[in-house]
């Protein structure tokens, strides 16, 4: 990728994921008139999906699309470099709305943002 003023869309997700945040990144790039590019470095390179562990592939590439997808991954982005793919977090992110319910059910009902009436 040169300097040049880009839309880069990094691809999660299986087909269906991956079709419309195709969509939603040609859109942003013929409206401001820029080339797009699709980030597949999150998937394994030449591998078969395997679902049951999860596996997906980049499966964009079947496809007649106006973009460049880049795969592979970059050395300096580490596989679960994004904050909500590190399992502490997604357990801090779990704990802290279970107690922020418990809490809510403690308040009395006038100070609730929600009433719920049995």
């Amino acid at each position: 990728m040169s300097g040049a003023p880009s839309v880069t869309v990094h691809l999660a997700g299986g087909l269906g994921n991956q079709l419309f945040q195709y969509a939603f990144g040609r859109r942003l790039s013929m409206a401001n008139k820029v080339e797009l590019y699709l980030d597949a470095s999150d998937y394994e390179n030449g591998a078969a999906p395997d679902y049951a562990r999860g596996l997906r592939v980049c499966e964009l590439s079947n496809f007649a699309i106006a973009g460049r997808i880049i795969e592979g991954r970059p050395a300096a982005r580490p596989r679960n470099a994004r904050l909500g793919k590190t399992w502490p977090v997604r357990k801090l992110v779990k704990w802290t709305r279970l107690l922020l319910n418990l809490v809510g059910r403690i308040r009395p009902y006038y100070e609730r943002r929600e009433i719920v009436e049995p």
